[in-house]
């Protein structure tokens, strides 16, 4: 047919994004990962982020409910 353009199913761009978002993550649901430095500000996705690494204090698992005031990662969210 000539004019017609086919268009991807809303269905099918949903499923793309529900796989990226979880994709590669390796906190479970509910849980992030935090520098315990006085001056961190942003809880992060997975315990390998490159902004993590910088960290010269310890890394915590927390739930993301105790991040009040921390901003999410840049890089890994």
């Amino acid at each position: 047919m000539i004019g017609m353009i086919a268009l991807a199913s809303p269905t099918a761009d949903a499923k793309k994004k529900s796989k990226k978002k979880s994709g590669g993550s390796k906190a479970t649901s509910g849980s992030v990962y935090i520098c315990t430095s006085p001056n961190a500000y942003a809880y992060h996705r997975n315990p390998n982020c490159p902004g993590l690494q910088r960290c010269s204090y310890s890394v915590k698992k927390v739930s993301k409910s105790s991040t009040s005031g921390m901003s999410p990662c840049r890089k890994c969210y």
